[in-house]
C-alpha cells in the first residue's frame, strides 16, 4: 500500500507538527495524490487544526491543504482567516496569511473576483499588515493588471538594488522575492535576474533563481 493510500487527517497533521520541512512536504504530496472525494474528508479536521495550532510555520501547511481541496467551504474559511484577524493575529501569523492569500487567489471562482480584488487592495494598503503579506498582495494586484502596484514594486526593487542588498534592507528584498516565487511578474524579471546573478546572500540568491522558474 502506498503512502498516499494510507494517508489520514491525523497522520497529515502529525507530519506538520513534526516541524520538519521534508516530512511535511512528503505528507502534502501524498495528500494531493488522493482522489478529490477523499481530500474533502480532510476539510473539517484541517479547519479545526488551524483554529487550535499556534505555530505560524506549521499553520501555513494547513492553508496549503485547503488550497488543494479548493471547494467553497475551503475558500470561505481562508477568507475568514484573512478578514477576521485582529492586529495581534496579523503579527503572529504572517506565513499563515501569506499562504492563505496565495490560496484564495488561486481557487477563487469568477463570481468571487471582485471580493478578492477588494481584499487584496485592503491588505496592500493596511499599515497593520506584515510586509510579507502586503508585498504579496501588491504582486498579485500587479499581476492582475494594476499598473500602479507594478510600478511601485518595480521602483522599490530598483531602489533597493541600487543601494545593494544588506542587513538593513534584506527583509524588504526577501518579501519581494518570496512573493515572486508564488506569482511570477514579467515586469520584474530583469531585477530578479540581477539578484540571482550578483547577490552575495545565498538564501536570497537561491530564492531569486527559483522565482525565475
Amino acid at each position: 500500500m502506498g503512502k498516499e493510500d494510507s494517508m489520514t487527517p491525523q497522520l497529515l497533521i502529525c507530519a506538520f507538527r513534526d516541524k520538519r520541512f521534508d516530512t511535511s512536504r512528503e505528507a502534502i504530496v501524498a495528500f494531493r495524490k488522493l482522489e478529490p472525494s477523499l481530500q474533502k474528508k480532510f476539510l473539517q479536521p484541517i479547519i479545526d487544526f488551524l483554529k487550535s495550532e499556534e505555530h505560524d510555520n506549521i499553520r501555513g501547511w494547513g492553508t496549503s491543504v485547503l488550497e488543494s481541496i479548493g471547494n467553497a467551504k475551503a475558500f470561505e474559511y481562508l477568507n475568514t482567516l484573512l478578514t477576521s484577524a485582529d492586529d495581534d493575529q496579523k503579527k503572529r501569523y504572517p506565513w499563515t496569511r501569506f499562504f492563505a492569500l496565495r490560496a484564495i487567489r488561486r481557487i477563487a471562482k469568477k463570481s468571487s473576483h471582485e471580493m478578492v480584488s477588494k481584499l487584496l487592495k485592503e491588505i496592500e494598503n493596511s499599515p497593520d499588515e506584515n510586509l510579507l503579506v502586503s508585498t504579496e498582495a501588491t504582486i498579485i494586484r500587479a499581476l492582475d493588471g494594476n499598473e500602479k502596484s507594478e510600478r511601485e514594486m518595480r521602483d522599490l526593487l530598483d531602489k533597493l538594488l541600487s543601494k545593494g542588498v544588506h542587513r538593513m534592507n534584506y527583509y524588504k528584498c526577501f518579501c519581494i522575492v518570496r512573493g515572486l516565487q508564488e506569482f511570477a511578474l514579467p515586469g520584474l524579471v530583469n531585477s530578479i535576474m540581477d539578484i540571482a546573478a550578483n547577490c552575495d546572500i545565498p538564501d536570497l540568491q537561491n530564492r531569486a533563481v527559483r522565482a525565475l522558474g
